[in-house]
């Protein structure tokens, strides 16, 4: 069978969408590495991810041809587990701010993340940005399959044990206004 054309073409064509693949992510591939060592140049550098990743994200939306818009969707996707495993590793090392840059970005690159959103929440909290981590559990919460498995992920969170006193925590996070600790 390999040696019939559409097999051939198949194959030819497969190899064609990683190569543009591996283009549309290099960039943004090089500025998550970039952004880890470069202090100096940091909000420029997420600045310019921040836009690349959008611009990915519109392509995938916009895009007509199906098999294109299928190597936009991988692309993301990839970026999407380049910025959550670096998010990962930052968070692992107590760099709480640096966590926070690539949750972010993992959040761009898939806004209906709940996986995003809820580390950007922690990452958030960890670094003493109470109203940040508010506001991503406020993004946080609609995404959650479930209201009730999100409240007990409320409730069982070590990072957020310092908000659960605040009024701003309980609504309109917790369903039904019902404090996470309370059953």
């Amino acid at each position: 069978m390999e040696n019939e054309k559409p097999v051939h073409d198949g194959a030819k064509r497969e190899q064609q969408d990683f190569a543009t693949q591996a283009r549309l992510t290099a960039d943004i591939s090089q500025g998550l590495f970039a952004l880890r060592d470069n202090n100096a140049s940091r909000e420029d550098i997420r600045t310019g991810l921040v836009r690349q990743i959008a611009e990915l994200r519109s392509g995938a939306q916009h895009e007509k041809n199906p098999r294109q818009a299928r190597v936009f969707r991988r692309s993301l996707s990839d970026v999407f587990i380049q910025a959550m495993e670096a998010g990962q590793d930052r968070l692992r090392s107590k760099d709480y701010s640096y966590a926070c840059d690539y949750f972010d970005l993992a959040a761009g690159a898939d806004p209906d993340s709940f996986w995003a959103l809820s580390n950007l929440a922690v990452a958030r909290a960890l670094a003493g940005d109470h109203k940040g981590a508010l506001e991503a559990l406020r993004r946080a919460r609609p995404k959650a399959e479930n209201p009730a498995d999100f409240a007990s992920w409320l409730a069982q969170q070590p990072a957020l044990v310092q908000f659960r006193d605040a009024p701003e925590f309980h609504t309109p996070l917790v369903p039904h206004s019902r404090r996470p600790d309370q059953r």
